[in-house]
């Protein structure tokens, strides 16, 4: 005789004799395997205010998952009220993201979701307010854009932290039509802010000098003199010689050499097929001759293999 056959994982999330954990176990499956005539039951635990809210969650998130916009409403009902928890709005916010990057949305519920999230970067709660500027944000929302230079204008105005509303601004594509005003933020009081402004503008040829000089400032925040680095690595060999000069310095922390040692390493890999002989020479010399802590000198011998192999002969 052959045992019953195990439930299905719509049996198990819906069954309310059930722990939470066990019901939330079955989540991550019913996220890849839910079928359109199951979408309801998942959409009635999630309006239960007496489910536990880690199952809500759950709910929240198997909508999320779908292909179509058959879960949408209850999430905009969820991301709406304002009388549920921020958990719970967090995850709807999410949710209804990733339904308008993935799933097919008609008109109707298009306007929908960008009204909802526009409305929830008034939201309450923080991490609302963030999630909703990361949907808004992807999408390139022409509105959101608008919203967040004028509140960095105007601070009063923004929902969000003045570092979060650049590094949006960065996603939505933004940062070249409004780059003179996110120059300033390089001179921000707040270390979080600066670094934003630095990841934002690390390929703007006006801000190029004062970026560098902020890493040059040993006083300067560790994690703005990182971001610095982070993104030098991106740019033109040309920044190969200021990445050096700091490896050389025997005042630099060994964190601040081990990043710049990343950066040289990606700066070679990348761009330093526009090295000619002559320079690549030069920057093996100077890498021979350099010493630096045990998580340093791993990266420097990365950078001399790379270059090598670039030109066997050097």
């Amino acid at each position: 005789m052959f045992g019953a056959p195990a439930p299905s994982p719509l049996a198990v999330f819906t069954n309310k004799s059930l722990s939470a954990d066990e019901r939330t176990a079955v989540a991550s499956e019913l996220q890849v395997s839910l079928k359109a005539q199951e979408v309801p039951a998942i959409a009635t635990i999630v309006k239960d205010g007496e489910e536990a809210e880690s199952i809500r969650v759950a709910a929240v998130g198997i909508l999320g998952s779908l292909t179509d916009d058959s879960g949408l409403s209850s999430l905009l009902a969820v991301a709406g009220d304002a009388n549920e928890t921020s958990a719970l709005k967090l995850a709807a916010v999410d949710a209804i993201g990733s339904l308008m990057m993935f799933a097919a949305i008609e008109e109707h519920g298009h306007h929908q979701v960008m009204a909802a999230l526009n409305a929830a970067l008034l939201d309450t709660g923080p991490q609302v307010r963030v999630a909703a500027l990361r949907a808004l944000a992807s999408h390139r929302d022409p509105q959101l854009v608008q919203h967040l230079t004028s509140g960095l204008r105007d601070a009063s105005t923004l929902p969000v932290s003045q570092a979060d509303a650049i590094l949006a601004l960065v996603v939505a594509g933004a940062v070249p039509e409004h780059a003179t005003l996110l120059r300033g933020f390089l001179a921000s009081p707040d270390p979080g802010t600066k670094t934003a402004a630095v990841l934002a503008l690390n390929l703007d040829p006006e801000s190029h000098s004062k970026i560098v000089s902020l890493l040059k400032d040993r006083n300067e925040a560790t994690q703005v003199r990182l971001a610095v680095l982070r993104g030098l690595s991106e740019g033109s060999p040309e920044n190969v010689g200021i990445i050096l000069e700091l490896l050389k310095s025997s005042a630099e922390a060994d964190l601040t050499k081990q990043a710049a040692a990343v950066t040289l390493t990606r700066i070679v890999e990348t761009a330093g097929q526009k090295l000619n002989h002559d320079e690549l020479n030069v920057i093996l010399g100077q890498l021979r001759i350099l010493s630096g802590g045990e998580k340093v000198i791993p990266g420097l011998n990365r950078t001399l293999e790379i270059a090598k192999k670039m030109h066997p002969n050097l």
